[in-house]
């Protein structure tokens, strides 16, 4: 049982690294979008990228696999 616990604390720790990944690429998305003069509807394009990036990188930190 206990190579089970330290297989899934691993995986558990590798999720929340690609959140934390994720997340860190959507907030420098935006804030690289909001600092360049972009096309309202490329700036629009870009917006949304970096919020889903980071919504699933939040979404991911706060997972927990059973």
């Amino acid at each position: 049982m206990e190579k089970k616990e330290i297989y899934r604390s691993r995986i558990n720790i590798l999720v929340k690294l690609i959140g934390l990944i994720f997340l860190a690429l959507g907030l420098l998305t935006a804030y690289l979008t909001a600092t360049t003069l972009l096309q309202p509807p490329v700036a629009a394009t870009f917006y949304l990228i970096s919020t889903l990036l980071a919504a699933a990188g939040l979404i991911t930190l706060v997972s927990k696999i059973d």
